[in-house]
Parts: C-alpha cells; structure tokens; sequence
C-alpha cells in the first residue's frame, strides 16, 4: 500500500516587507515596496539617487515611521511601530552610511561598549568598558580585520576601518537580519571585497540575512544572492544579479552604458580644451599633523598648480583624508608651512579663514546643516561667500579667472536638487547628500579644492557628473587636490597621483 505524502510547510522568510509607503511632503519616497528575505541570503538593494533606497532602510530599523505597509520577521513580529533599540533587541542589526562610532574611546573599547549593551549593561560616565568583555570584542576585530588597531582611539582611524568598526559593534549583537547601508563606502577594491567575502561568510555560517545598499557594482553582482532595484520610490526589478543586469529598464536608468557614453565624452573634451597659464596655487612644504599626541602625517611637502588635479592615493590609513583636514585648519597644531594662491598662510589658520582665501573642502562624512533644507545650506555658502568677496578677490583674481557659481548654476550642474530644495537636508538619502555638500562647497566659489571621495555613495550617471564638474573646474584654473578610492575616476579626472604611505610621500605617478 502506498504511503501518503506528507507535505510540510516552506519555513518562512526571515523578512517579509509588504506595501511599505513612505511620503515627504507629497514626495513618495517610498511607495506600496514588497520583498521577501531568506535567512542566509544576501540581497542588494541598487537604484539612482534618491531612489528610496535609505528611506526603506530606516523605515525597517525604526528611524523613520511608515504611512502604511507592514515589515513582519519570521516569527510574525511586526516592526512598524518599535523603536530601533526594540528592533535591535528583536536581532535586527544596522550600519550606516555615516560611522556612528564613539571617537574617544579605542577601537577595542567601542566593541566592549557593543558587548555591554548586548548583554544590557550600562556603561557609567567616567567608566571604562568591563574587561571580561575584551575577548569577546578582540575576536570580533580579528573578523573584520582590525584586529592590531585595537589600542588606536577611533577618531584617528580612516574612514574605511570606521566602516570595520562599526560592522564589529554591530556583530557584538548577534543579528539573525543584518541591514548595512553603503558598507564598502570608502574602501580600496581589495578590501571591499574582502569585507564582502566576510559578510557573505557569515551570512552562510550564521544563517543570517543581509540586505545591503552599494553603489559599487563590482560588490553588487560579485556577491549578492538576488538583486532589487528602485527607482522614484518604486520596486522596479527583483531577481537574480544575471537577470537584472539584462533588464533594459534597469540599464537605462542606472547601469554603466550612459557612464561609458559620458565619459568618453568628457575625455574628449579634456584633450582638447585650452587651459591658461598654469600657476602654484597650493604648496605645502614639511608638514606635520595628527591626531593629539598620534602623528599621523610625517613631513609631507607637495604642490598643485592652477587648472592641475592632484590626486593623493594609497591604502586605507595611508593619511590621505588626514592630508586634506590638516591643509583646512582642521587638525592643530599644525607645523610645516603652506602657500595658498601666491600667499603664505599661518599654521594656526583657522578653517573660516582659509575659505575666505579661497580653499574649498568637500569632506568625506559630508557635515551638512540637517535641519536645513537644501536651499538653505547652499544660501549659506552665498553669505559667507558676500562676507569676504573682498579679500578673496585682492588675493586670488590674478591667479584664477573661473565662472561663478550660483544657485541657477548649481541646479543646472545637479538637477537632481531641484526637486529637493525645499526638504530637510537630513531627509536625502546618502547620495543625495554627498551632491549637496559638493554643490554646497561651490557656491563658496573656491579657487583651490579639497575633495575627499567626492564619488563615494553616488550612482553611476552622478559620478559622471561629478567627472564633468572637475573637467569644467580644471578648465577655469582652479587647482584640484583630490582622495578618491575610485580608481577609474581617478584616472579620468587626474594630471598626477602622490603615493602616500605611513604618512609620507612614497611615489609620484603622472598620467
């Protein structure tokens, strides 16, 4: 006699996200989203800036409340209504795009202080973090690599290992769902991949999931188990990397052709425009900078000239974003001696000074006005800028003859602003804000820039943009020195690259 089948259930998702809505002032941010996630699987979530892609995240955490739709966990817990503190309680852990580590405490005590609270504990004020935890948080930077920067302070760390970090103190919680908003943000390839290798490891060890954001594509298709993408605020695709990569709706909104289009372009561009007479804009001779007693930066001299890119690159801690906080008056004491536009600038200048004498800064962690709108945080640049035309034009209109930037040109170089000028900037998804810092430090109209991974957290269409913008720079003089961990847009945009290691000048590559 046969036996009957017995059928048993398919486990459920470990989430399901049903109909999620989200709008900003009759902006729909988010609108009727639905995805399903497997316990062990690795599913990215890609689109433009702007996308909604931040929005979702912080809706699944609890940072922001959604309008409708529901995010259930296998259990049947909804988490529409919880605090992010109850959610993590519930194994939901989260990155974000911006570090959110302790800077004063080390390296090894910003993990113990994740292992306290894992294990509900509260760390008093003037209290270091217990020491039966230092085991358990030393394993935890072994798996992220940062296993001998233990003893550093955490603000000394370059931005990439804060990213470590922070995946570390997320660790401490034992996640079964693990959201990481641009995880990779700031890192070298190699060591995006091997961070990505660690997660997709610990995904199948663990049986956890891991939803991601990641503008990088290599990252995206290498290791995602499924891929989804938005667009204005919608699910437009869902399926295997393979799949999407072929969806032609998905290639004309965000995949490579139109880069490959444009930058082909702005190539051709560059070989044949004319350029004026080429002056020192930028010299930098002996300089010393860290972090208190930490030296980070060991007797760096280096120069660039006007309508000249100079590109400083190497490894993760190298000093690269160290250089650019140091040359804005940012870190002190300072000791070496700078040349800005043919004027010999003080030690202890302060950051306003310099950008009254014309240095612009784009910072990496971005440093917006969040409570601002977009508006507001470019109107701000225009005041500054009115306080001190002056002096900036007696020391730099010999040397720099460049178009103003104003509001009308700025929407015009980023579009994707417009729309936006009236939200709060801490409402824009990450990308959005990085194009608003970069928008936001040309209005200041400055005739030496500091970009510090201006491409960082961009879609591919806007790292274009961002390309043409250093082209036109370039073109009108200004001196460009430039970090940037995007090798192909390095190589686009720079005249020379500077090798920096341990702090010191290693090698000089010109293109």
């Amino acid at each position: 006699m046969t036996q009957p089948l017995i059928q048993t259930a398919a486990p459920l998702p470990l989430l399901r996200v049903r109909q999620l809505c989200k709008t900003f002032g009759g902006v729909n941010a988010v609108e009727g989203v639905s995805f399903d996630l497997q316990a062990g699987e690795m599913l990215a979530l890609i689109g433009p800036n702007g996308a909604g892609k931040s929005t979702t995240f912080n809706l699944l955490n609890g940072q922001l409340k959604a309008d409708s739709g529901d995010v259930l966990l296998e259990t049947g817990t909804s988490l529409l209504g919880l605090k992010p503190r109850q959610i993590q309680r519930l194994g939901v852990g989260r990155t974000f795009q911006i570090t959110r580590t302790f800077g004063s405490l080390t390296v090894l005590e910003n993990v113990q202080t994740a292992c306290l609270a894992q294990a509900q504990q509260q760390l008093q004020w003037g209290m270091r973090p217990l020491s039966q935890t230092q085991a358990a948080a030393q394993t935890l930077l072994e798996k992220v690599g940062l296993g001998a920067l233990g003893h550093l302070l955490s603000q000394t760390l370059s931005y990439g290992d804060q990213k470590r970090l922070e995946l570390a103190m997320v660790l401490a919680g034992n996640p079964r769902l693990l959201l990481m908003d641009e995880p990779t943000a700031g890192m070298a390839l190699n060591e995006r991949l091997a961070l990505m290798s660690m997660a997709k490891q610990l995904a199948q060890e663990r049986q956890m999931g891991v939803l991601f954001t990641e503008h990088n594509l290599e990252v995206v298709f290498g290791f995602a188990d499924r891929v989804a993408v938005m667009a204005a605020g919608r699910l437009i695709a869902l399926d295997s990397p393979t799949a999407v990569q072929a969806n032609p709706q998905v290639q004309s909104l965000y995949l490579t052709p139109t880069i490959k289009t444009t930058t082909t372009a702005l190539a051709s561009a560059a070989a044949g425009a004319s350029k004026p007479q080429a002056r020192t804009c930028l010299e930098v001779h002996d300089l010393w900078a860290g972090y208190g007693p930490a030296q980070v930066i060991r007797g760096l001299s280096l120069t660039v000239l006007s309508g000249e890119v100079v590109a400083l690159m190497g490894r993760n801690g190298a000093g690269k974003s160290t250089t650019l906080k140091a040359l804005m008056g940012m870190l002190g004491p300072r000791h070496g001696t700078m040349t800005l536009l043919e004027q010999p600038i003080p030690a202890n200048a302060p950051p306003h000074r310099l950008a009254q004498q014309g240095l612009g800064y784009v910072p990496e962690d971005r440093r917006i006005f969040t409570d601002l709108s977009v508006l507001e945080n470019l109107q701000l640049a225009v005041s500054s800028v009115s306080l001190s035309g002056h002096a900036r034009h007696t020391n730099t209109s010999r040397l720099v003859k460049s178009t103003p930037w104003d509001l009308e040109r700025v929407f015009a170089v980023f579009p994707l602003l417009v729309p936006l000028q009236h939200r709060p900037a801490g409402l824009l998804s990450g990308g959005e804000q990085q194009i608003l810092t970069v928008a936001r430090t040309l209005m200041g109209n400055p005739q030496v820039l500091l970009l510090d991974e201006p491409s960082e957290g961009v879609a591919p269409q806007v790292v274009a943009q961002m390309a043409e913008v250093i082209q036109t720079l370039k073109s009108e003089g200004v001196g460009i020195l430039l970090c940037e961990q995007n090798a192909t847009f390095t190589a686009l945009v720079a005249d020379r690259s500077l090798w920096l290691d341990n702090g010191a000048l290693h090698a000089q590559t010109a293109r």
